[in-house]
């Protein structure tokens, strides 16, 4: 009984870690393309202002 509990806790714990991993993976993408947003936004609104 105490092992199969040992188990769980182990299965539940390598579960959260993959999950945690991928999130956080899934965290740096996004805020590397609001990165790239910002820098076209960026562009985009120096190419408007230097004509005038």
């Amino acid at each position: 009984m105490n092992s199969l509990i040992f188990i769980i806790m182990l299965i539940i714990t390598i579960l959260i870690y993959c999950i945690i991993k991928i999130s956080s993976k899934f965290k740096n993408e996004s805020m590397l393309s609001q990165v790239n947003k910002y820098k076209n936004n960026k562009n985009k609104i120096l190419k408007v202002l230097k004509p005038k």
